[in-house]
Formats: C-alpha cells, structure tokens, sequence
C-alpha cells in the first residue's frame, strides 16, 4: 500500500491516524511515480511463525534514492526508525551493500505494520524484496559476479577505444572513449558501486554522477554518431540538429551541479 504526502511533513505518528490510515491506496506491483519531490509512504503487514527466523533482510533496489527510512515496531505502539539514502554517507547503512538493505527484526505475535518512507528528487522506483539470510547471501554472490563480469568487458572496451586512437589520432575513437567512461560511471553510479566501493564518505559526489555521467553518455553517443555517419556530409539536414541535441545534454549535466535535474529529465 502506498500513500504520497504532498507537503512531505507527514510522521510515523500520523500514519496510525484513522483518516491518515485510509489514505493508503493498495499498490499492485512496484512503485513507479516518476520525478515528484513528494514524499512517499510504503505500508506493508508481515507475520512471522514463530519456528521462522527472526533475522530477515528487506532489501530496497534503486540505490539512487536520497532518503529511505524503515520504521518497525518495538512494542507498547512504538516504532524504531533506520534512516539511510545515496545523500548520506555509506556508513549509514544497516548492511553495506551496493542497494539499500535492511534488518527488520520481526516479532511473532501476530501481523505488524511496517512502513517504509521515501523521498528523492530522481526519479521515485522503488522495488522491495525480503530476503532469509541464506537467500540474501546466495543472490550477492550472484549478483556480483555478473556485475564484475560486466564491468570487465566494459574496461576491456575502453582500453582497445584508447589503442585505436592512439594508433589513428581519429576523433571518433575520442569521442568513443569519452562514451565507454560515461557508461562506465553510469552502470557504477546506478547499481550502488560508486557509493560503495570509491566514494563512500562523499554522497553528493556519488549522487550527482549518475546525472552527469546519463548526459554525457548521450552527448557523446549523438557526436560518435555524427562522426561515424558523417552526418555533415551526407545528411546535412541532420547534422545540426544533433549537435544541438549533444550540446543540450551537456549543458543538462551541468544542471546536477545547480540540483536542478529533475526539472531537465521531466521536460526530457
């Protein structure tokens, strides 16, 4: 179930609120809201058998959300609060890891409300999985060997872009290498890596390069394009228009800097 708090000043005190409680639409699937700066309530009811683990782990994929918090109840109508987001430091992180996991600890007497809250200024995806502790484990291990894979081939990529320019001191190789580094830094900034792995203690910087490096990979992708097809030559009518377009996503991946990009990604 999900509610979108318009003001964002909603607390967890609220939401056992009757009239706040039937503000709660049920949510099919995952939740797709697109750039809305609101602020979003996630409710979900959880009971655990008492032979099962207390231990679980909720995972939260899209690990460019600003800021998540998990609240569980404690007893006696009180809730714990865990708050974490890519504009906060690593260390907050229940669990470090590339996404956003956390570690309800579940009672068994009887159904609990869990709520999770979510506000970011990308765009609003969030897609929740509990985990046992053996399956969480077992899927990391999954999940990092395909993205070490991945992230090889791309490297790979890269190093014969900068044999070919060097050997040809042809332009498009340049501006081939300027797209494989901007997808680089795309494929690490979306799937949590930059975060984790090189800049843990500067979530802005981490948060602000998966804008910046989404535009670059476009501008530069355009200029390939119009190099490889010789656009200027052959489809003059198309030349300039692209240019254009490759110079506007530049001038948008400046628009991170000034925190304005979802107003450049909604018009986009």
């Amino acid at each position: 179930e999900v509610l979108r708090d318009d003001s964002g000043g909603l607390t967890i005190d609220d939401m056992e609120r009757p009239e706040i409680a039937r503000r709660f639409k049920a949510l099919p699937g995952d939740l797709a809201a697109g750039y809305d700066r609101s602020a979003f309530w996630l409710r979900f009811h959880v009971q655990r058998v008492p032979t099962a683990e207390q231990r679980w782990f909720l995972e939260v994929r899209m690990p460019y959300l600003d800021y998540i918090t998990l609240f569980v109840p404690e007893g006696d109508g009180r809730f714990g609060a865990v708050s974490t987001g890519d504009r906060t430091p690593f260390s907050t992180r229940p669990v470090p890891y590339r996404t956003f996991v956390f570690e309800p600890r579940i009672p068994s007497d009887g159904s609990h409300s869990i709520y999770l809250r979510v506000q970011t200024t990308s765009a609003v995806s969030v897609s929740a999985s509990l985990w046992s502790k053996d399956d969480f484990m077992g899927n990391m291990v999954d999940e990092y060997m395909v993205l070490g894979f991945i992230n090889g081939c791309i490297f790979c990529i890269f190093l014969y872009s900068v044999f070919n320019y060097r050997l040809r001191r042809d332009f498009i190789y340049a501006y081939y290498i300027i797209y494989i580094t901007a997808s680089q830094f795309l494929y690490i900034s979306s799937g949590g890596l930059l975060s984790q792995y090189i800049v843990p203690n500067a979530p802005l910087i981490a948060d602000a390069a998966f804008g910046m490096s989404f535009c670059i990979v476009t501008a530069s992708a355009f200029m390939f394009g119009i190099r490889l097809m010789d656009l200027g030559r052959h489809y003059p009518w198309l030349d300039r228009p692209a240019r254009w377009i490759s110079a506007g996503m530049v001038l948008a991946g400046l628009s991170v800097l000034a925190e304005r990009y979802y107003l450049v990604s909604t018009v986009a």
